[in-house]
C-alpha cells in the first residue's frame, strides 16, 4: 500500500512523502504491482481519495467516475 502517511498528507494538505511521489513513476510503479507491494485498486483507492480531498479547490476533474475506476482496478488485480 502507498502508506498511511500519504493519506495523512493528502487529507491534510500536506505534500506527498517520498513513497508516494515513488508510485507515480510508472517504472516504480509496475515493480511494486510485480513484487506484490501494491495492488490496483489500492492505488486507485489511493488516488480516488487525493482527488476528493483536493479537488474542491482544484476544479481539475469534471467527473470522477469512482465505480468504474474501481471496477476496472478490481478486474486488472
Amino acid at each position: 500500500m502507498i502508506g498511511e502517511r500519504s493519506r495523512e498528507a493528502t487529507a491534510s494538505g500536506g505534500s506527498p512523502t517520498q513513497e508516494e511521489s515513488d508510485m507515480h513513476d510508472v517504472d516504480a510503479l509496475a515493480a511494486a504491482y510485480a513484487a506484490g507491494e501494491v495492488s490496483p485498486v489500492e492505488v486507485t483507492t489511493e488516488a480516488l481519495d487525493r482527488i476528493r480531498a483536493l479537488d474542491g479547490e482544484l476544479g481539475a476533474f469534471v467527473l470522477v467516475d469512482e465505480e468504474r475506476a474501481l471496477e476496472q482496478a478490481r478486474a486488472s488485480e
